[in-house]
């Protein structure tokens, strides 16, 4: 075939699961390794300080 790789074409298919299992812990660059729990709580109050910075700014800018 032209323009395919033969590797394209006579590839089996491997019945298997594709792809990594999700990680339980991410690495931190100062704490080390944490659980995705903490990794999810810190996201949160982020979001959350971002949004209240957001409302003030918007506050002072519209009354």
């Amino acid at each position: 075939m032209v323009g395919i790789v033969s590797s394209s074409y006579y590839r089996e298919p491997s019945g298997g699961k594709k792809g990594n299992k999700p990680s339980k812990e991410t690495f931190h660059k100062t704490k080390g390794f944490v659980l995705q729990d903490a990794v999810v709580v810190s996201i949160k109050d982020f979001k959350a300080r971002v949004y209240r910075l957001w409302l003030s700014i918007n506050d002072q800018l519209f009354n």
